[in-house]
């Protein structure tokens, strides 16, 4: 067995330049407020996710400030001086930014924002441009700023833009966030989905020349009633403010835990990885929506996408080549011909990156058969396991994830994994993680067209 020798960097120790950015006493922030008896205001269940990264730098929430960071600078700050100035004149010699003098008593930076209450989750968008900052019931986006600030002579606070995400779906009398994720295939990294607890999922792709686009989802999906739904001519849209919603069983069976992306999208992954939203329910159920795509996307590796699209389409013509005529197989033949018709309907269009000038491949979502996929599940992981607490979480683990910030990677041994294997895993409660090994995948389902079928069928009798 290895034998451990530490566990905390000397640079992050207490004492050290790099503890004071998680250090709460360090933190000259207002504590967030309380009621009159006391507790602290809306205090989000389940996990917290307050520190984020971008490259090399750092963002942590500490009481309701969020501090920035570099950690090349944090680590030479808490080396000897003599080792400290090897690196900067090594760092100089081939370049590096870090290179730059940094003030002795600068360690971060503080964000500012105009959030208020107790900030539970950040993250950053793909393209590294935007902060998602989420308290229990809100979402506010906030376009970061350059790198280069954390070099500059002024070390004083950094006001950000923020713009408030979806101001009457995600507000103090609707139901609290259950998850807020980055969609691993959003047109320049711009498209976030969001799920409260009561099943509602609502994608958004925004814009800061268009100001509508923080105010009303481009999707809204209520998944209670996509789970009853027979057909695909249905009303599945979530509630909004104002509407009658009474209690169902389906509000306690339904009732959502976490939320996460099959893949993120990145090189070296296949199959309908990126476009699978994981949903797990307090009660131990998991779903699965398979495709949920934005109005526009892209992959994020421009050279890889033809290979991507490849490694969906070729198991649909395979299985449409084999596939029999047994009644049994009505289901899959189903399956197929959606598919197949969703496939023939990709476009895409060039644009022109805004960040680097490059020419962008940005796909359309296909129209038919149409934009809100079959909820699929309840998955049960085991049906002999006792899961006699809640859930909290879920994560998802799949080929090729390992290989997401090497770039110079070949996907030879991908090609001998099956992208449909995954490892789920759930959190409890009560701190207890379940890991199970799912070998067949979720694929892209849609409801069928009843009513269009009806309508355009002959005559019965």
């Amino acid at each position: 067995m290895p034998r451990v020798l530490s566990y905390t960097p000397a640079w992050l120790s207490r004492g050290a330049p790099g503890f004071e950015v998680f250090s709460q006493a360090s933190s000259k922030a207002k504590s967030p407020r309380k009621f009159t008896n006391g507790a602290t205001k809306l205090q989000k269940p389940g996990p917290k996710r307050t520190v984020a990264h971008r490259g090399n730098e750092i963002f942590v929430v500490v009481g309701s400030e969020i501090r920035w960071a570099n950690l090349l600078h944090l680590r030479e700050r808490g080396l000897p001086k003599d080792r400290r100035d090897l690196g900067r004149s090594w760092r100089s010699s081939r370049g590096g930014r870090e290179s730059e003098e940094l003030d002795e008593d600068q360690v971060y930076r503080i964000l500012k924002t105009n959030v208020s209450g107790e900030i539970t989750e950040i993250s950053i968008s793909p393209d590294e441009e935007y902060m998602a900052i989420c308290t229990s019931h809100t979402v506010h986006i906030a376009l970061l700023p350059d790198s280069a600030h954390l070099a500059a002579e002024d070390t004083g606070p950094i006001k950000l833009k923020t713009f408030q995400l979806g101001p009457t779906a995600h507000v103090l009398d609707q139901a609290p966030l259950a998850s807020a994720l980055w969609h691993p295939l959003g047109r320049h990294g711009r498209c976030l989905v969001t799920v409260t607890t009561d099943a509602n999922v609502r994608l958004w792709e925004f814009s800061r020349e268009n100001r509508v686009s923080f105010s009303e989802p481009e999707l809204a999906i209520d998944l209670k009633k996509l789970a009853s739904g027979v057909d695909s001519m249905e009303d599945f849209r979530a509630s909004r403010i104002g509407d009658k919603t009474g209690f169902t069983p389906d509000s306690f069976e339904m009732a959502v835990a976490a939320a996460i992306f099959g893949t993120t999208g990145k090189k070296a992954e296949r199959g309908w990885g990126p476009m699978t939203l994981w949903v797990a329910m307090k009660n131990g159920d998991i779903y699965a929506l398979c495709p949920l795509l934005p109005r526009k996307w892209q992959y994020a590796t421009q050279h890889v996408a033809p290979q991507y699209l490849r490694s969906l389409a070729l198991p649909i013509q395979a299985r449409v080549e084999t596939l029999g005529t047994a009644e049994d197989e009505e289901f899959e033949q189903q399956t197929l011909d959606q598919q197949a018709e969703w496939f023939e309907g990709i476009r895409y269009e060039l644009e022109d990156d805004p960040k680097t000038g490059e020419v962008l491949e940005v796909y359309s979502r296909p129209i038919a058969p149409g934009p809100i996929p079959r909820l699929q599940g309840p998955f049960i992981p085991d049906p002999d396991l006792d899961i006699d607490h809640e859930l909290t979480d879920i994560i998802i683990v799949t080929p090729g994830r390992g290989h997401d910030d090497d770039h110079d990677y070949v996907d030879t041994a991908g090609d001998r994994e099956d992208p449909n294997v995954a490892a789920i895993c759930v959190v409890t409660s009560q701190g207890k993680m379940h890991i199970f090994i799912d070998f067949e995948g979720v694929e892209g389902q849609w409801l069928p067209r009843e009513k269009a079928s009806i309508s355009t069928g002959g005559s019965c009798c």
